[in-house]
Order: C-alpha cells, then structure tokens, then sequence
C-alpha cells in the first residue's frame, strides 16, 4: 500500500510540473507573443535554413555554408553584429557605449542629412531605424540615393569605431 501511495504521489508530483511548465509557456507566449509568420512570402530557400521569427518580428534565412544570416526584406547578409542584436533581441539604444557612438555619428553627418531631404530628416521613416541602429533598414527606406550614399559612409564611420 505504502509503495502504491508513493507511486500516485510522484505521479502527481510530475503531473503538477508538468502544469506548471504548461502556464509558464502560455505566460512566455503571451509576453512575447509574435504576428503570424507570412508563409506566402517567407518560403524555404534552397541551401539555406530557415525561416526563422524572432522578437522584433524580423525573419532570417541560416547559410550554413558562408555561416551567416540571410535578410530576405533587404536581400542581404547581415554582419554578425545585425545578426546578433536581432536574435538576440536588443538594441543600439539599449546599450550605453554603441548608443553614444551612434548618436556622435548622427549629430555628425545631420546637415548633411537634412539638405538630402530637403528638411528636417527626422521626419522620415529612415530615421527610426536609424536611432534604432538597424542600418540595413534604414538604407531600405531611404528616399533617395544622396542619403544612401550617407548613410553608407556613416556605416562605415561606425564600423571603424568598434
């Protein structure tokens, strides 16, 4: 009896776990809950792994031959530091150092900017992904090619900084 009473108890001890991973998943998908994957535009790739959703919505291809990560919106490869602030879900703005960096960057090159627009170059939609640190984006909505001439050189202003 004493055996059958340990076996029922361990099987409520794991039936309990087991509900309590349950909730914890639901919690976890609640908090981070992402859009539906667009299946008619995100297809498999030949040669590439994927795709992939993460956090902030974006979606990679793996090529595990050039061991990189392929952005289909922007048909590029991402530099390891892209790749890694998506997956990993963080930002320029969120780290301190690479934020003031950025920031330096901008004030730097905002005449130049503004004069590519025709204005104030805060008021497009290129600036967000700018003061976001996701350069890949920016580029893709920049209006026309004076700021992705600009926008290129301050890339390459920043990667010599790191």
């Amino acid at each position: 009896m004493e055996n059958r009473i340990q076996i029922l108890a361990k099987k409520i001890a794991k039936l309990k776990i087991q509900s309590s991973s349950r909730q914890h998943h639901k919690e976890m998908m609640d908090k981070y809950r992402l859009r539906s994957l667009d299946t008619t535009r995100y297809t498999k790739i030949k040669g590439l792994e994927g795709p992939f959703q993460y956090k902030n919505n974006h979606v990679l291809y793996y090529d595990p031959i050039e061991g990189r990560y392929y952005n289909r919106d922007s048909d590029m490869y991402l530099t390891y530091d892209e790749a890694d602030r998506i997956i990993n879900a963080t930002s320029l703005k969120q780290s301190g150092a690479v934020k003031g960096r950025l920031l330096r960057v901008i004030d730097k090159y905002r005449s130049d900017l503004d004069r590519a627009v025709n204005g104030d170059f805060e008021n497009h939609d290129f600036s967000d992904h700018l003061y976001g640190g996701d350069m890949t984006m920016a580029l893709r909505k920049a209006p026309n090619t004076q700021v992705k001439a600009i926008l290129l050189e301050m890339d390459e202003e920043l990667k010599k900084k790191r």
